[in-house]
């Protein structure tokens, strides 16, 4: 039974990065009372490192992503001499791809010391053997010289080996520690999903390896090996990734593009791209390249001039094929992309609103970074057309203090923390600013096909009972709308706190949007927090089974609000829920202060003797405010001054 290693410890934190949707997405970084991050740099990489064309052909395999996202991790209690190991396994469709070719070297990604910020670690051991418990059944120890951190080492192996079908094995390499500061495990930072066969980390236990998988929490390893021979994939162009538009309109030219990745160990000279526009007649197009692609380069391209003629409830599927490279069959498992486009009609759609939901909590010392842009969304976009919400999650060691349960599976869509999501549909790291506008700005060009508006009224006599009543509209007539879509409802409440936010940032120079100037942790009052959502995917029968293009429906529902939200404080988010795709097709909100009907005020009392706090319009305590603009809250009372 493998065990688990309990006692990992982050070098240095990996946080989320801005990922598109559709590609790989960056790991998060750990609570600090779990987790100790120390600060060693990336000093960069390449991408490839594969040598130039030769007599033999010969591919390098890695299961993990080398990239920005790299980490390097060191253990608990180590110590000089400690044996430490990466492996990953050759098993599945790698297995399959590399039968009957020669393994001809290891290859790894250095780590470094906390202490001297070098690689201090001059001698590897690789071996193969069938199972991590087993005694392997080829080692071989060899030396190389480099000091850089991050720094690709190529280890030729003395007998090649012979890879067999339906035989998997382990390719590890094993290094002995030369401190209790080296961090030699090297992680790529990347989510693999279920996959965990270039995740496994191992130490040694007196005479025994205790084996654990990184792959849910850290990423692959950062452990390959050098295939040779004539059996080596060739001709082959997979779709790494693609982009295409949700929505166009009939008869106008949209855009499908798509990212290449040569993975045959033969140069791409040309290649034959397949498309078919829904039961349009497919079209083919042959590219011949100025300049050979090599093995693991990439290449991007665009169809622009894609049209459909016919307007549809229905969305129609654009396919794009890598069908022929190098004038034979492309032996890609992964030649195309599908993308399902609704066809609008000419001129028609609605002005869509953009939810984003940042998924945080006061533990992530990262998270600042995402209140910074929270607190710049309220301010800027309080006409609804950009709509915060906070989803506050617990670290798994402890209580969140503003986590809501009803918001629990909008925070388990993410795997780590700060993240933001854009109407369920992309993820966005919440900072820079810029870059999240950017992104919603993108998503509220497209337009909708459907439009949601609200009221909110307080019920006489009901102190904690609010009406909700939703109007929706659509751009087509539909027989199963109640199939299609769904109304939500979700509850925000402003000017809670203050709380104790970790912040990682203290006293690491600038670029942290200033939160290098503030403390660890730093006392902050939230806006926009995720109280109550009335369903994850849309109340069932919200919208009617029968609608008619351009016609408003009415939809009413009651919602009881807990006793520990101050109804003053709060703002209401109807989402239109698309059931078949789980995204939020529109969607708008009331704020605080702009209910109607009776208020329900008698239940809110303001404490006069309560001491009077301050903070900036960031949410932080000001102790003495100076001359500006300062938010101040007495008691339950909070409002906005002018210090002069």
């Amino acid at each position: 039974m493998k065990k688990s290693l309990f006692t990992l410890l982050a070098l240095a934190p990996l946080a989320w990065a801005s990922a598109a949707s559709l590609g790989p997405k960056a790991l998060p970084a750990m609570p600090s009372d779990t987790y100790t991050p120390l600060g060693i740099e990336a000093t960069g990489f390449t991408s490839n490192h594969h040598s130039s064309r030769a007599a033999e052909l010969s591919m390098e395999y890695m299961p993990a992503i080398p990239s920005e996202y790299m980490g390097a991790l060191g253990f608990n209690n180590s110590y000089a001499g400690q044996e430490t190991a990466m492996a990953f396994q050759l098993t599945g469709e790698a297995l399959e791809d590399f039968a009957g070719t020669q393994l001809t070297a290891v290859n790894f990604y250095t780590g470094g010391n906390g202490k001297t910020q070098q690689n201090q670690i001059h001698s590897v051991t690789v071996s193969l053997t069938k199972e991590l418990e087993e005694a392997p059944f080829y080692t071989q120890t060899s030396q190389f010289e480099t000091t850089k951190i991050y720094d690709f080492v190529s280890i030729p192996m003395d007998e090649p080996y012979t890879v067999e079908a339906d035989s998997a094995f382990y390719v590890c390499v094993t290094f002995a520690l030369t401190s209790a500061q080296d961090y030699c495990v090297v992680v790529d930072g990347i989510y693999h999903g279920g996959a965990i066969e270039g995740g496994w980390v191992g130490v040694k236990s007196g005479e025994d390896w205790i084996w654990d998988n990184l792959a849910s929490s850290y990423g692959f390893v950062c452990v390959g090996a050098t295939f040779s021979g004539d059996a080596v994939p060739q001709n082959r162009l997979d779709v790494v990734d693609y982009a295409a538009p949700s929505v166009a309109y009939q008869n106008e030219n949209f855009e499908f593009g798509m990212l290449l990745q040569n993975n045959g160990a033969n140069d791409v000279t040309s290649f034959d791209v397949t498309y078919t526009v829904g039961d349009l007649a497919p079209v083919t197009e042959t590219l011949t390249l100025t300049k050979p692609l090599g093995y693991l380069d990439t290449y991007t391209i665009w169809a622009d001039d894609l049209k459909y003629p016919n307007a549809s409830a229905n969305a129609i599927d654009v396919v794009m094929n890598i069908s022929k490279v190098n004038e034979v069959e492309n032996s890609s498992r992964y030649p195309s992309a599908t993308s399902s486009i609704l066809i609008l009609p000419e001129g028609k759609g609605y002005q869509k609103n953009v939810v984003i939901e940042e998924i945080t909590g006061t533990w992530c010392g990262n998270c600042p970074l995402g209140y910074s842009t929270m607190e710049e969304i309220h301010e800027n976009y309080p006409d609804g057309g950009l709509i915060p919400v906070a989803v506050h999650v617990s670290s798994g060691t402890g209580t969140e203090p503003m986590q809501s349960t009803t918001y629990a599976q909008v925070g388990n869509m993410v795997s780590g923390v700060p993240a933001a999501l854009l109407n369920r549909q992309e993820q966005v790291y919440p900072f820079p600013y810029s870059d999240v506008i950017e992104a919603y700005e993108a998503m509220a060009a497209i337009p909708a096909v459907g439009k949601i508006d609200l009221n909110v009224d307080f019920i006489e006599g009901e102190a904690r009972k609010l009406q909700y009543t939703a109007t929706t509209e659509f751009i087509f007539d539909f027989d199963d709308a109640d199939q299609r879509y769904a109304i939500a409802f979700g509850l925000t409440e402003d000017n809670l706190g203050p709380y104790n936010q970790v912040n990682y940032f203290t006293n690491q120079g600038e670029g942290f949007g200033g939160w290098e100037n503030q403390p660890n942790p730093v006392s902050l009052i939230y806006n926009d927090v995720a109280r109550q959502l009335n369903t994850y995917t849309g109340i069932a029968n919200s919208i009617p089974a029968s609608v008619k293009a351009e016609t408003p429906y009415t939809f009413e529902y009651v919602a009881t609000v807990s006793s520990k939200v101050k109804l003053e404080n709060c703002n209401v988010v109807a989402y239109l829920m698309d059931l078949k795709t789980g995204v939020i097709e529109n969607a708008t909100t009331v704020k605080a202060g702009n209910f109607g009907g009776s208020t329900g005020v008698s239940e809110v009392t303001v404490d006069a003797n309560a001491p009077v706090e301050y903070f900036n319009l960031q949410g932080m305590r000001v102790q003495n405010p100076s001359t500006g603009v300062y938010i101040r809250r007495q008691g339950s009372e909070v409002t906005k001054v002018l210090v002069p």
